[in-house]
């Protein structure tokens, strides 16, 4: 993922533990600073404000999740209303 900070001009790139990055459609959470990408067995957590080599973390999905078969884009949706994330 290639980043690039708009004061200074300057950017860069943090290597992903993910597969399919480019089926998958990212959020991001401007208050946490942090970017999910859903894959297939779990949501891939970035964050943008850390530093050094553990930027992101792997978080399960929950086990009713059923990937959908083949190969599609992936899309996440956050309920923030009812306190469901």
């Amino acid at each position: 993922m290639e980043r690039m900070n708009l004061k200074t001009k300057a950017s860069r790139v943090t290597r992903l533990n993910a597969a399919n990055r480019h089926r998958s459609q990212p959020v991001i959470d401007k208050v946490g600073r942090v970017v999910y990408v859903l894959q297939r067995q779990h949501l891939l957590k970035i964050f943008l404000d850390k530093a050094g080599p553990n930027q992101q973390e792997s978080i399960p999905l929950p086990p009713q999740y059923l990937p959908p078969p083949g190969s599609h884009e992936l899309y996440l949706v956050f309920d923030t209303i009812s306190g469901f994330e």
